[in-house]
């Protein structure tokens, strides 16, 4: 009842009625002004958070950039972060195909399309294993000797085996077919590699010389291979050689911690990479050929810029605590894989590959290699897949996908 109305009178309706619609107009704009608020306060947080990531995000990449503009020289040397701090993580997918034989295997070799595995070891007899299955497909006969060298050529049609007494096999790389056996010399071969249309083939060992041969098939189950250049190294022994992309220089190292790079047609000595104070286990070039990886038996790995004349000052990175048995760059370039111990021992007992920023040095990811007494590990050309060798005669495949893109301005 209005108090405005006469006492004993009936309540006005039409009053009644305002009076309702007043107190439900005043409670819808009570929620409109409470919705209002709490969006706001919504937006005041978001904006916040946007704020602090652009600060962070904007702290990251200046601290990126002023480790990518700093000026290399042998004392700027990159430390592997903590392992369980890697900056970025990648996505992998690994597996992990197993191949066990009685003694000792010193050589593992995958075949382009990563269906076949090449092995070979103290017994003297190369054999063909097949991925998916881990059937053995062949044994090789021809070699009286430790073998020390398996390895395809690019498309994978011949493979090439050696032996510690310098005697070298051609075969067919899917028949297995004996094509040509050559003596390259008197003492172990212990690298060899295909020029990138495969019809060059180098071989490299104890000798501290780097030979070229060129292959000539003259017909289905037949070939030669012809002496071409010999190449003085500054190693009493080599350890690593390998054909650029383009086929026109060649990088090998050895024992006494040198590298030389060779024009591949004339011989000619081009560049000479020093500063390893220790064996150098591998040599790469990077896809564009514009850089060389190298990586020693204490653990440190150099990515030299030999696109200049004299090369640049190396990049420094301490991948590995122990000796890094190889590196290869991935095929965009951005990306370096390295396989190696993590322990002076060999064999290890502890061994992991690592995918680092070619050009920063941060280290981007790792897998543990779980296979105990590790004695070496071979990345592809293309750093995808990885070859573990254990002291116990088990050989395991893994393929390692990164599925990142870096970019550096």
């Amino acid at each position: 009842m209005d108090l405005s109305d006469p006492p004993g009178s009936e309540p006005n309706p039409e009053k009644i009625d305002r009076s309702r619609l007043l107190l439900a107009l005043l409670f819808v704009l009570a929620v409109i002004v409470a919705a209002f608020a709490f969006v706001q306060q919504a937006d005041l947080r978001e904006a916040a958070d946007a704020r602090a990531t652009a600060e962070s995000d904007a702290q990251v990449t200046a601290d990126a950039t002023e480790r990518a503009q700093a000026p290399a020289s042998p004392d700027d040397v990159v430390d592997q972060p903590a392992r369980n701090e890697p900056r970025r993580q990648l996505l992998t997918q690994l597996r992990t195909p197993m191949f066990e034989r009685e003694g000792q295997i010193l050589a593992a070799s995958l075949s382009p399309d990563a269906r076949r595995i090449a092995t070979a070891g103290d017994d003297g007899t190369p054999r063909i294993w097949d991925v998916e299955s881990g059937d053995l497909l062949a044994e090789l006969s021809g070699h009286a000797d430790p073998v020390r060298v398996a390895h395809f050529s690019p498309d994978g049609s011949l493979l090439v085996t050696a032996d510690d007494d310098g005697g070298m096999e051609l075969w067919d790389g899917v028949t297995f077919q004996n094509l040509a056996s050559v003596e390259v010399n008197i003492s172990a071969v212990r690298a060899a590699d295909f020029s990138p249309d495969g019809t060059s083939l180098l071989t490299a060992g104890d000798d501290g010389r780097v030979r070229i041969w060129r292959i000539s098939v003259e017909a289905p189950g037949a070939a030669t291979l012809s002496a071409d250049l010999v190449l003085e190294s500054r190693n009493d022994r080599i350890t690593t050689a390998a054909f650029s992309p383009d086929g026109s220089r060649i990088v090998a190292a050895g024992n006494d911690g040198l590298a030389r790079i060779w024009d591949a047609h004339t011989g000619t000595a081009l560049a000479d990479l020093d500063g390893h104070d220790a064996q150098i286990n591998s040599a790469a070039f990077s896809p564009d050929g514009a850089r060389v990886a190298t990586a020693g038996a204490n653990g440190v790995v150099r990515i030299w810029d030999v696109s200049t004349a004299p090369p640049a000052e190396p990049f420094i990175l301490n991948a590995h605590d122990g000796p890094v048995h190889k590196a290869a760059f991935y095929p965009d370039g951005l990306l370096l894989v390295t396989a190696g111990c993590d322990e002076q021992n060999i064999p290890c007992q502890t061994a992991s590959a690592r995918a680092w920023d070619a050009e920063t040095g941060e280290l981007l990811t790792e897998w543990l290699i779980d296979s105990p007494g590790v004695t070496s590990a071979n990345l592809s050309p293309d750093g995808q897949h990885l070859l573990t060798i254990g002291a116990d005669g088990l050989v395991q495949l893994a393929s390692i996908h990164l599925n990142t893109i870096l970019e550096h301005e």
